[in-house]
């Protein structure tokens, strides 16, 4: 159940920054849905297909591994301190912002 988990980490972290997907004509892809929390129609981003890359490299370090050999520790990625791509408004904006939406 470990291997799991930590193969289903792996992928999320692989396809993470997938970009979205263009259609033949060259416009973005969106895809309908109806959410049933806002009991609305809404549109979502459709995104590249995933990659399975990763399933080679874990292969071929569990079998360097079963023949002996040393193992590898995987590069530590540079992650951003924060993910927000601007910064934060006045918490006084953002309440005032969430009751309009709500009226």
């Amino acid at each position: 159940m470990l291997a799991r988990a930590e193969l289903t980490a792996l992928d999320h972290n692989r396809n993470s920054n997938r970009a979205q997907a263009v259609d033949s004509a060259g416009n973005l892809s969106y895809r309908k849905e109806f959410t049933k929390g806002k009991k609305a129609w809404v549109v979502k981003c459709n995104y590249t297909r995933k990659s399975f890359d990763f399933r080679q490299e874990v292969l071929c370090m569990a079998l360097e591994l079963k023949q002996g050999g040393k193992p590898l520790h995987p590069p530590v990625p540079v992650l951003p301190s924060n993910i927000a791509l601007e910064v934060a408004p006045p918490k006084a904006d953002l309440i005032a912002q969430h009751q309009s939406s709500r009226a």
